[in-house]
């Protein structure tokens, strides 16, 4: 046993030092030696994690704690992983088990309210926080967690001082300069010259390329706010570049290919003479699905919405892209189409509205805001009759533009919106299956124009209001200013400071600052964008004359 542990403790200096395949090989080795070696096991979980396989790492991690279940380290680090898979509750079993097993252990407090605040229960998640906090966890990353939280909850202020206390404790934070740079859009900060000099010293300096990623986003928030497109656009190209290299490296690609090929199939299935073959499976109305590109709208319509004392906001609902996935995969929906019984599209219903419950009992409605459900419009329209189903819209280019400005969490959208040639791929395959799916559910689909509401919000939130058959109530126009303590208030989208701000029209056509660099994109575009541009008028002309 000696040589084993004289070969694990060379692995772990080997894994510390960067040398990952040879400390992958050494704990392969102990483990053929000795399978029941428990840490041999979680660390080559975190291996497995750090190469991008983190399915094996989850594997290798429970079997560790099978082998000792009194390691509350391998839980905390199971929740972490969890974390970044967006397997939000089993995170926090997780990370319960690590606190049950290590009560005064402050990595497992911090899991657990970093699980907690993924979930959207901002009150469980502070308390978690600052319990890892009591117990002298790296007060840098609590104090970043925090910041996070608040600024879920529109916290904004309560959000800068945590991330700047934070800042204080370790100065260069690429993820805190990214998140104060949401509030630098929405001109609620500034940075100081002192924090962009420190921020262009690290981005030449030896940072990785994750955070350099990070680093050029924010200045590129810098540079928009102060009318230098310029440089704004050449730091954008910068960090999706940098991106890039990150996801490449960890194995992550992106082919849009196999996304076209599946709306090709869903405009094959679902036909006309497909959908009204398909029975009714619910009388429930409860869903508010709200769908549309990134960035088209969805959490201002969400949050606005939320603000009816009727409605619930569920967020980014995971469950139809999970439920469809499981039964019928990604690709070759044409081959499987006899696998959507009515009975499974029953139980897929009556589960989707356990799930809608558990957001909110008492509501009578309740907003499931994921933009690719756009993808199952099909699936949930003719389930659901009486849901309500919103496409949100906004202007191509002002989309896209603001898709690629953006640094999404989801490795693949980012691949797919980092890029001007697969963005405009990904906008006309969108725009494709949306006409399709307004032509064989007529009258279903309710079109919210991001430009319309913005220039005249009351008529557009009661139009909203009424195809929704929800009363009118005022507090829908004030949304931004719900208070912190209501219920269902976080957000953890992209759009987590603009959806507090009262509506503004300074980001319609946005992509004018940048006409010159956006025209590549633009050309390709630009049957979609004169399709948009005619709807847009045909419905100002017509509300008008029903004015």
């Amino acid at each position: 046993m000696s040589d084993i542990s004289e070969l694990f403790d060379r692995c772990v200096a080997m894994h510390k030092a960067g040398e990952h395949a040879v400390a992958a090989q050494g704990y392969a080795a102990i483990l053929r030696a000795d399978p029941n070696h428990a840490d041999a096991w979680h660390l080559s979980g975190l291996l497995a994690h750090q190469a991008g396989r983190s399915s094996d790492a989850v594997d290798y991690l429970n079997r560790a704690i099978e082998l000792n279940s009194l390691n509350s380290e391998y839980f905390s680090n199971l929740a972490a992983i969890q974390m970044t898979r967006g397997h939000w509750p089993s995170a926090l079993e997780a990370a319960n088990q690590a606190v049950q097993v290590a009560p005064n252990s402050g990595v497992a407090w911090f899991q657990k309210g970093r699980a907690y605040a993924k979930l959207s229960q901002s009150d469980a998640a502070m308390e978690a926080l600052l319990a890892a906090r009591e117990r002298q966890f790296n007060p840098a990353a609590v104090l970043e967690e925090i910041g996070m939280v608040r600024q879920a909850v529109g916290d904004l202020t309560g959000s800068v001082l945590a991330i700047e206390e934070s800042l204080q404790h370790k100065s260069v934070q690429p993820s805190l300069w990214l998140a104060l740079s949401r509030m630098v859009s929405t001109r609620k900060y500034s940075f100081s010259e002192a924090q962009l000099s420190q921020m262009h010293r690290a981005l030449a300096g030896n940072l990785s390329v994750k955070d350099k990623s990070r680093t050029s986003f924010a200045l590129a928030a810098h540079f928009d706010s102060i009318g230098d497109h310029e440089a704004a656009f050449s730091q954008i190209q910068s960090g999706n570049k940098f991106t890039e290299l990150h996801l490449h490296g960890r194995g992550i690609t992106y082919d849009s290919t196999v996304r076209t090929k599946r709306i090709d199939d869903l405009i094959d299935v679902f036909s006309e003479e497909f959908i009204n073959s398909l029975e009714p499976v619910t009388p429930s109305q409860r869903p508010i699905v709200v769908v549309g590109m990134p960035r088209s709208g969805t959490s201002l319509i969400e949050q606005i919405l939320a603000s009816h004392p009727d409605v619930a906001a569920g967020g980014e609902m995971p469950y139809w892209t999970q439920a469809i996935d499981r039964r019928l995969g990604r690709s070759d929906l044409p081959q499987k189409i006899s696998l959507i019984t009515t009975e499974w599209r029953k139980s897929t219903a009556d589960e989707y509205t356990a799930a809608l419950c558990q957001i909110s009992p008492e509501a009578a409605r309740v907003v499931d805001k994921l933009p690719d459900n756009s993808l199952f419009v099909g699936f949930i329209a003719t389930a659901f009759p009486n849901a309500t189903i919103v496409h949100c819209c906004r202007d191509p280019r002002d989309t896209c533009l603001s898709c690629y400005s953006q640094l999404f969490d989801e490795d693949q959208l980012q691949l797919a919106t980092g890029n001007l040639h697969s963005l405009a791929q990904r906008y006309k395959d969108y725009d494709r299956l949306m006409q399709h799916w307004h032509k064989v559910l007529p009258g279903r689909i309710v079109d919210v124009r991001y430009e319309q509401l913005v220039e005249n919000p009351e008529t557009q939130v009661r139009r909203l209001l009424d195809h929704c058959q929800l009363p009118w109530f005022d507090g829908c126009l004030n949304f931004h200013q719900r208070g912190n303590d209501m219920r269902n208030t976080a957000v953890r989208t992209a759009s987590v400071v603009q959806v507090r701000q009262p509506m503004y029209k300074t980001s319609r056509s946005r992509w004018m600052r940048y006409e010159s660099a956006l025209q590549p994109l633009t050309e390709s575009l630009k049957d979609c964008i004169a399709r948009y541009e005619a709807s847009l008028n045909a419905d100002d002309a017509s509300q008008s004359n029903g004015s």
